[in-house]
C-alpha cells in the first residue's frame, strides 16, 4: 500500500501533508531536478500525441549525487559501457554494443552470441536469427530490469520525487515548439512542491538535457507565483527558490540526466508519440496509470502531474489570488468531465485535489 496520498501541486499529482509518507517541513536544503523528455515537441498541421518532460527532484546537490548515482546505474549496465539510454536497450542496439567491445569485457553467457552476430545484419535480427533475436531480447529486458531498480534505488536514497508535465495534442501545435512552456511547467512543478511542504530557503538547482529548441526561463518569472502564495500565507520565512538559471548539458555530462531519461521513456508515450489519441485514451492516460508504470521501479515514488496550458495557469491564478480556490475547483471538474483537447486525465485529477487544499489552508 503507498505510504502517502494523492494530492496535487499546480496540477500534480503530489504526496503531500497527509499519510505517513510525509516528512513535515525540513530545515533548509538544497534539491536538484533533473529533466528529460519524451515524445513529439513540433510539427506542422499534424497531430503530436502525447508528449512529456519528465523531472527528477532529488535531495542535495549535483556534485552530492554525481558519484553514487553514476555508480549504481554502472553497477546495473555491467558490460554495457555509458552512454547509457533507455531507448538503446533494444535487440539491435545490444547486438551492436556487442561487436564493439573487447572480448574480455563481455560476460560469459553472451559470447556464443557475439560470435553469432558477425554473419547477420543487427537490425533485421528477427529476419535472419530469429533464435539469436529471441536470446538478446532476453538479455535485454534483463539489462533493462537491472536498470530501472538502480533508477528506483537512486530516487529512494535521497528522497526523490517525478514532476512531469504532460499534454496531448493541441490545434495550436506548429513548428513553434511546445518544450520550452513545458519545462517551465515542470519546474513550477518542483518549486510548488517544495513550497507546500514549507521548505523554508530550500534551492532547486536544475539540470535538463540539452535540446536545439531550448530556451532559457526565466527565473524571477518561475519563482513569481510560488513567492506570492508564500507571501499570502503569511509566511514569514523565505521562500524555496531557485538557484540560478537552467543548466543545459549533453546526457553523459551527469548521470542524474540517465534517471530522467529512463524516467520519461517509461512515462512516456512508448511510440505513439505522433498519433492522435482518441478522448478514451486521454482518459485512460491518469493516475492510476501512471503508478502502474512506475511500479517497474520498484521504489514508491510519488509522480507530480501538471499541464502547462490549461491545468497550471488556473493554479497560478488561484496562487497569486486572482481568483478563489472553490471557483476553480469548478471549473476544473467541468472541465474534467469533458475533458478538452489537449489535457489529459491524470492533470484534471490531481489539479481539483490541489484545489482541495487551497481551500483548506485558505486559498
Amino acid at each position: 500500500m503507498d505510504h502517502f496520498k494523492w494530492v496535487s501541486v499546480s496540477g500534480s499529482l503530489v504526496a503531500l501533508g497527509i499519510g505517513k509518507g510525509y516528512p513535515g517541513p525540513t530545515a533548509r536544503m538544497d534539491y536538484t531536478l533533473y529533466v528529460d523528455e519524451s515524445g513529439t515537441f513540433q510539427g506542422e498541421r499534424q497531430r503530436l500525441g502525447v508528449r512529456v518532460v519528465v523531472g527528477v527532484l532529488l535531495r542535495g546537490g549535483p556534485e552530492v549525487h554525481r558519484q553514487p548515482v553514476h555508480a549504481s546505474i554502472g553497477n546495473a549496465f555491467g558490460w554495457f559501457c555509458p552512454p547509457w539510454h533507455a531507448a538503446e536497450i533494444t535487440p539491435a542496439r545490444l547486438a551492436i554494443r556487442l561487436r564493439t567491445i573487447e572480448p574480455a569485457h563481455v560476460p560469459a553467457e553472451l559470447r556464443g552470441m557475439r560470435e553469432a552476430l558477425a554473419h547477420v545484419n543487427a537490425f533485421a535480427l528477427r529476419a535472419q536469427a530469429p533464435g539469436l533475436e529471441h536470446s538478446l531480447r532476453k538479455a535485454a529486458e534483463r539489462l533493462q530490469r537491472n536498470a530501472w531498480r538502480a533508477v528506483g534505488a537512486c530516487c529512494r536514497e535521497f528522497d526523490g520525487q517525478v514532476i512531469v508535465c504532460a499534454e496531448h495534442d493541441h490545434e495550436r501545435a506548429s513548428w513553434q515548439s511546445t518544450y520550452p512552456s513545458m519545462l517551465v511547467g515542470t519546474v513550477q512543478g518542483a518549486l510548488l512542491h517544495l513550497a507546500l511542504r514549507g521548505e523554508a530557503g530550500s534551492r532547486i538547482h536544475v539540470l535538463a538535457e540539452d535540446r536545439t529548441d531550448k530556451v532559457t526561463p526565466d527565473v524571477a518569472t518561475i519563482e513569481a507565483s510560488v513567492h506570492k502564495a508564500w507571501s499570502r500565507l503569511g509566511r514569514g520565512t523565505a521562500p524555496p527558490r531557485l538557484a540560478g538559471p537552467v543548466a543545459f548539458l549533453a546526457k553523459g555530462q551527469h548521470p542524474g540526466l540517465v534517471l530522467a531519461d529512463f524516467l520519461a521513456h517509461r512515462i512516456g508515450p512508448h511510440g505513439r508519440a505522433d498519433q492522435a489519441w482518441p478522448p478514451g485514451d486521454c482518459r485512460s492516460w491518469n493516475r492510476r496509470q501512471l503508478a502502474d508504470r512506475m511500479r517497474r521501479f520498484e521504489a514508491q515514488l510519488p509522480v507530480h502531474v501538471n499541464d502547462a496550458v490549461h491545468v497550471l495557469p488556473s493554479l497560478i491564478d488561484v496562487l497569486t489570488g486572482k481568483t478563489t480556490a472553490a471557483e476553480a475547483s469548478t471549473s476544473l471538474r467541468g472541465a474534467l468531465s469533458r475533458l478538452p483537447e489537449g489535457v489529459l486525465a491524470a492533470a484534471l485529477e490531481s489539479g481539483c485535489e490541489t484545489l482541495q487544499l487551497c481551500v483548506e489552508v485558505g486559498l
